[in-house]
């Protein structure tokens, strides 16, 4: 996550192995709404989506913080 203080701009943005689930879509507008919740009415958010070639190393932000949700156990 970036924070761009001055346009109160927070990007995200999301890896995916597979192009996402309507699921996963819905999971990142849980999130996006979450972090929103946290700021001022005039904070935007910018999510990208960004679906990995196998083998292919995350495009990360920079600056910015990387979390790795893992698929629950079969």
């Amino acid at each position: 996550m970036e924070v761009d203080i001055p346009r109160q701009l927070l990007r995200l943005r999301a890896h995916f192995a597979v192009p996402p689930s309507e699921d996963n879509l819905e999971d990142m507008f849980c999130v996006e709404t979450d972090i929103f919740s946290d700021y001022v009415d005039d904070t935007f958010i910018e999510t990208e989506i960004e679906v990995l070639a196998p083998g292919a190393e995350p495009n990360f932000l920079p600056g910015g913080v990387a979390y790795r949700r893992s698929d629950p156990p079969a």
